[in-house]
């Protein structure tokens, strides 16, 4: 993906489209390396260009989003506290989240 190029979503369902657009951007990028490789082609994207902001973010919405490594963009003070219980809660360490 080209430098300062991203998604942004701002609910579940957005969020859901955007990682189904990485998933077939990695798996294309996959298959076209082993044929020849088309200019026109886009190369893969990773989660790491998807930024979820939204003002009204769950806490279910925000362990998808970090468990898929997606940048959150936080709203306030009360959503960062939010924010961190829920990174705490997660079974492994999200080391793509950045307070």
């Amino acid at each position: 993906m080209a430098s300062g190029c991203g998604i942004e979503v701002a609910s579940e369902a957005e969020l859901a489209h955007a990682l189904r657009i990485v998933e077939a951007s990695t798996s294309s990028s996959t298959t076209s390396s082993t044929t020849s490789s088309s200019p026109s082609s886009p190369p893969p994207m990773d989660a790491s260009h998807i930024v979820f902001d939204s003002p009204a973010k769950t806490r279910a919405e925000m362990a998808l989003a970090l468990t898929h490594g997606v940048t959150i963009n936080v709203d306030s003070y009360d959503e960062l506290d939010t924010l961190t219980h829920v990174i705490a809660a997660l079974p492994t360490p999200s080391t793509s989240s950045t307070l």
